[in-house]
């Protein structure tokens, strides 16, 4: 099975590099996933019953992280650009299919049933993830160290994080995100020449549940900056989550041989996250020249 599926609007329509050039990304009010406990309702769907009987019972406004989620319910291609469907979530929820992958064989069933929709009983929450692309037209990439023993512990991924939750859906920017989220490269946002959508990505092993907006980050930073090790030497309070075996990858032929067989300079590496696998192989020779 592949590691990843590029995510379809409501009408099958592929949410691509190729078929979102020149599309805005809008966001409006969807469903939340299905109530395991009532699990035909469409009312404890909807944002307002889930906010009031599920996120008010978890949300601690003092805590250092809010746990608070959003959830892509669908999405569909429109004039200018792509209309988003979002409800909510929360990271626990979002933690139950990647530490039990059975959960989501078991949730993908029952959304066929109840909903005929694989994904409504899914959480779903968004993240906002992208491969740094160096002035000299090297990409680089990490090995996941954050010791949770999750399914993507010590996988080779790319800079990213969940979607920052918005109560107000007109202020989500997800290429905003992908910015805050370079920062872990120590990329700053005046270093970010441009973003380029590479596509809506999902985890094939868990039905579709973990999603990303992944993106082509281009700097002008040197890929010595990596090489050298100076990254690490910076001291700006960014927790590191891939702060060993850093991959500078110098050429396409040198990105391809890693994508086919899991070998850099002769070497095996760990499997790919979805999500970094999913960019990698939407790169272009041009994009490294």
């Amino acid at each position: 099975m592949k590691e990843y599926a590029i995510e379809l609007d409501t009408n099958g329509r592929e949410i691509s590099r190729d078929n979102t050039i020149g599309k805005n990304m809008y966001f409006i009010e969807g469903l939340c996933k299905g109530d395991l406990n009532n699990p035909s309702s469409l009312e404890h769907r909807t944002i307002k019953w889930y906010d009031e009987n599920v996120l008010s019972k978890i949300y601690d406004p003092n805590a250092k992280f809010d746990d608070r989620k959003l959830r892509i319910d669908s999405a569909t291609f429109i004039g200018d650009g792509i209309l988003f469907r979002m409800g909510h979530s929360h990271f626990k929820e979002y933690k139950e299919p990647i530490d039990d992958p059975s959960k989501a064989e078991e949730w993908v069933k029952m959304g066929n049933v109840y909903f005929n929709d694989p994904c409504a009983f899914l959480p779903r929450a968004p993240g906002a993830t992208g491969v740094v692309l160096t002035s000299d037209k090297h990409l680089i990439i990490g090995q996941r160290e954050v010791g949770d023993g999750s399914m993507y512990e010590g996988c080779l991924q790319v800079t990213g994080g969940h979607i920052d939750f918005r109560e107000n859906l007109y202020n989500l920017n997800v290429e905003g995100d992908v910015t805050r989220e370079a920062g872990e490269m120590r990329v700053k946002p005046e270093n970010i020449e441009s973003l380029v959508f590479l596509g809506l990505f999902s985890n094939t092993k868990i039905g579709g549940s973990d999603v990303d907006f992944s993106y082509l980050i281009k700097t002008d930073i040197h890929s010595e900056f990596y090489t050298s090790g100076e990254w690490r030497e910076v001291d700006d309070n960014e927790e590191l989550e891939h702060s060993k075996n850093i991959l500078d990858i110098p050429n396409y032929d040198s990105l391809q041989e890693l994508l086919i067989t899991n070998e850099f300079e002769g070497k095996e590496t760990k499997d790919f996250i979805f999500s970094t696998r999913g960019i990698l192989e939407n790169i272009r020779e041009g994009d490294l020249k």
